[in-house]
C-alpha cells in the first residue's frame, strides 16, 4: 500500500510539473523582439516528411512579428530516438533543428532577419531543455 501511494504522488508530480518531454511544451506566449505566440495545438503525429522514428507525441507553435515560424516541438520516448530522428531528418530551406534530451525541436521561418530569429530559437531552447 505504501508503495503504491509513492507512486501516484510521483505520478502527480510529474504531470502537475509538465516536465515531461510528451507533456504541452511550455512556450513562451511573447519573445523580444515583437514575436507572439498565435497558437499552440496538439498534432496527431509529427510532419509527414519527417523521418518515421518512434512515436512522438508532437505540437505545433505558430509566432508572428518580425516575420512568422512555425515550430514543431516532438517528445519521444528517448533521448536516442531524438537524436536518430534529428540526424535522419532532411535539411529544409529556412529551417532549423535541434535535439534536447527527449524532444526535438524544428523551427521553420519566413520572412525574418536573423537576429529576431535568433532571439526566438534561444528562448525556444531554453523552454524546452528538460
Amino acid at each position: 500500500k505504501r508503495t503504491l501511494s509513492s507512486l501516484l504522488l510521483a505520478a502527480i508530480a510529474t504531470v502537475s510539473c509538465g516536465g515531461g518531454s510528451t507533456a504541452r511544451p511550455d512556450l513562451p506566449g511573447s519573445v523580444s523582439p515583437g514575436w507572439n505566440l498565435t497558437s499552440l495545438d496538439k498534432m496527431p503525429g509529427p510532419p509527414a516528411d519527417w523521418p518515421d522514428e518512434g512515436s512522438p507525441t508532437c505540437w505545433s507553435a505558430t509566432y508572428s512579428g518580425p516575420g512568422s515560424a512555425q515550430i514543431w516541438v516532438c517528445g519521444y520516448e528517448s533521448a536516442a530516438s531524438a537524436l536518430n530522428a534529428e540526424q535522419s531528418m532532411r535539411a529544409f530551406p529556412q529551417t532549423v533543428k535541434f535535439q534536447e534530451g527527449k524532444r526535438l525541436v524544428v523551427v521553420q521561418w519566413k520572412d525574418a532577419r536573423r537576429t529576431d530569429l535568433e532571439a526566438l530559437v534561444r528562448t525556444i531552447q531554453k523552454r524546452v531543455r528538460e
